[in-house]
């Protein structure tokens, strides 16, 4: 039989890795220099880029007013 060493806990998702050695992190200077605001930064980044950069492929068709005033030439829509 062989004696075998308990793993360490892994963390939970939301859970911060914090250092042994240094104290938890108190002001937001604190929470940037320990790297705890990359989480969210990793998944709003490029959620939000990728808003911005898809605009133009919005599939919402016109209100029938304003498509009347598109094809009458009365208000030039893109």
């Amino acid at each position: 039989m062989f004696i075998r060493k308990k793993p360490p806990r892994a963390h939970a998702p939301g859970e911060p890795l914090l250092h042994e050695n240094h104290p938890r992190p108190v002001t937001r200077r604190d929470f940037m220099a320990a790297g705890l605001m990359s989480g969210p930064a990793m998944v709003i980044g490029p959620a939000w880029l990728a808003a911005l950069l898809k605009s133009r492929s919005a599939g919402a068709a016109l209100s029938p007013d304003i498509q009347a005033l598109l094809t009458a030439s009365q208000c030039n829509v893109p």
